[in-house]
């Protein structure tokens, strides 16, 4: 893999929204456990906040709550997404 570590975060997103839009829970699963796998739990509050957020995702998903749980990673992607427009400003 050649990306660089937020473009394979923003794909992981990627695939965990367009999984619960589908209503693919294996798809969706696999990319949030990604996510989850990704966190650097030594960052402190942000990493253990993020990893209940992920968490929630999936349950909302399993409880049939697809869109719900699309739309929260949706906001989490567009905010790493800008972090890196304005980075890269």
């Amino acid at each position: 893999m050649t990306a660089d570590p937020r473009n394979l975060i923003l794909i992981a997103y990627d695939r965990a929204i367009a999984g619960y839009r589908q209503r693919d829970l294996e798809i969706a699963g696999r990319a949030v456990t990604e996510l989850i796998n990704g966190l650097n739990m030594d960052a402190g509050d942000i990493a253990k906040n993020l990893l209940g957020i992920y968490q929630y995702c999936g349950e909302l998903g399993r409880k049939g709550q697809c869109e719900d749980a699309a739309g929260i990673l949706q906001e989490l992607r567009d905010t790493w997404a800008a972090v890196g427009d304005v980075k890269n400003s």
